[in-house]
């Protein structure tokens, strides 16, 4: 496993369990859950990046 990998699914856990409080506490409209919910796009991007490498390859062919 690349230690990316593991840094950004650490992150992606701790994102998805404030994600989780923070929609319950505050609802899902509210400016920090979806701030959360953001930052939580772009780790699950990151992620991506790192597991499929060709997907950036395809996207430049479009």
């Amino acid at each position: 496993m690349d230690p990316r990998e593991f840094y950004y699914e650490n992150e992606y856990n701790l994102l998805i369990y404030e994600l989780e409080i923070s929609g319950k506490k505050y609802g899902l409209t509210n400016r920090k859950t979806i701030e959360i919910s953001q930052k939580l796009d772009s780790v699950l991007n990151e992620i991506m990046r790192i597991k499929y490498p060709r997907l950036k390859q395809l996207e430049q062919i479009r």
